[in-house]
């Protein structure tokens, strides 16, 4: 009988120019595993997973942004596991992609597999992931929740947030977004999030409620 909180491992890579974090989380119960955001440097993440010796069932995306998907395809056909991406964000970037011109650039828009809806959740192994819609840096953004760790992406990262300037967004949306989805978690509740901008690689609840000034003084002090 599975677990009812599974011992996880989670490793991070900070792949592609942008230096976006991408995260292998894999249940040491069953040894399968979910790759977070893996937006670049395929090769680099495959190696981390035969390394770690794990079977990678699911492939998730926080959101849309270039940074965040664009080694989802090459990772799905050699890991044989499928995209996972909300739907308003899989619908947003297709088209947002298909419409410019890539003069530097052959690479096709990563096609989701598997379409996310909020309060959706998804179970790897004994691992089991909710979907948590969070829109405001995009239009589709979520954050994944698996036991007490919430995989920010760029909606909330380490004493700051993420651009609000993407599909009609405003800093009020994702303030919106911080207050009913994430803050009414349990404060020990770690945040991993989707880049690297803070004093520390990771954060909590508690500890942003105190040291995120957007928290503090947009949401905490309104």
């Amino acid at each position: 009988m599975s677990e009812a909180n599974p011992k996880l491992d989670i490793k991070a890579l900070a792949v592609g120019p942008y230096q976006a974090n991408c995260y292998l989380v894999t249940c040491l119960e069953t040894n399968e595993a979910v790759i977070i955001d893996p937006g670049a440097e395929e090769a680099r993440i495959a190696a981390l997973v035969r390394l770690v010796g794990c079977k990678v069932r699911l492939i998730l995306n926080t959101h849309g942004h270039h940074d965040h998907v664009m080694g989802a395809r090459g990772l799905a056909d050699m890991l044989e596991a499928p995209i996972a991406m909300h739907e308003q964000d899989a619908t947003f970037f297709k088209g947002l992609h298909r419409s410019r011109t890539l003069s530097s650039s052959s690479l096709a828009y990563p096609e989701a597999d598997i379409l996310l809806l909020d309060g959706q959740e998804l179970e790897v192994g004994a691992m089991q992931f909710i979907v948590l819609h969070t829109p405001g840096h995009t239009p589709g953004s979520v954050c994944f929740l698996c036991q007490n760790h919430l995989f920010t992406g760029d909606t909330l990262f380490v004493e700051g947030v993420g651009r609000t300037d993407t599909g009609g967004m405003t800093l009020q949306d994702l303030l919106n977004s911080i207050e009913n989805k994430i803050l009414p978690l349990p404060g020990d509740t770690i945040i991993h999030p989707g880049h690297d901008y803070g004093s520390t690689p990771t954060s909590t609840i508690a500890q942003e409620r105190e040291n995120n000034p957007y928290i503090r003084d947009f949401i905490l002090d309104k």
